[in-house]
């Protein structure tokens, strides 16, 4: 594991894995830091308002409870939200925003896309840590906004939400049978109150 750490951290690792038909998501580790570019479909902004992905541990259970949640809002592309998912309803919004300091966004080849960085291990207890791991679960959704700017609840077609547990060293996706299917039992974001 180390070895593979100090390979990592002089070579650099990229990694790229499809989030059903409309996302992807890759990623470069260079040192302690990774760098995440999410692709969105523009197609996905016409009816919805917004777009989001977690991480958590690959052994967890399939709901978004525990889940380091990062979310995109259409309406404000300026602004990227980091929170924690204590349930599965609405997410905190974490203290730190561990990944607002090199955000940006552009469109390209009818993609959004979101370009955000962070610590490996931000030392902080509402990020999950992606350092010394090989495995981790990746859930993503997209839902609307209300008219004064609330994250709405998302759909629970598999269109519109799933999961995979992939290799984070190499983005393949890892075959067990909990993760050959997408999350429709996934409450990955909120319900109003």
């Amino acid at each position: 594991m180390l070895a593979l750490v100090l390979l990592n951290s002089c070579l650099g690792l990229a990694a790229k894995v499809d989030l059903g038909s409309d996302m992807w998501l890759d990623w470069t580790i260079s040192g302690s830091t990774i760098t995440f570019d999410y692709g969105v479909a523009s197609s996905l902004k016409q009816a919805n308002r917004w777009a989001g992905i977690s991480f958590k541990d690959a052994s967890g259970s399939r709901n978004m409870k525990d889940s380091d949640v990062i979310l995109f809002n259409f309406d404000n592309l300026d602004k990227i939200y980091d929170m924690w998912a204590t349930s599965d309803d609405l997410p905190d919004t974490d203290a730190n925003n561990d990944v607002s300091t090199n955000y940006s966004h552009t469109v390209a080849n009818g993609y959004y896309v979101f370009t955000f960085q962070r610590s490996l291990d931000t030392g902080d207890s509402m990020d999950y840590s992606l350092l010394n791991i090989n495995q981790v679960q990746i859930q993503w959704t997209y839902g609307p906004m209300s008219s004064n700017g609330d994250f709405l609840q998302h759909g629970k077609s598999s269109s519109e939400l799933g999961a995979v547990i992939v290799n984070i060293n190499d983005g393949s996706l890892v075959t067990t049978s909990q993760s050959y299917y997408l999350i429709a039992v996934v409450s990955l974001l909120f319900s109003l109150v």
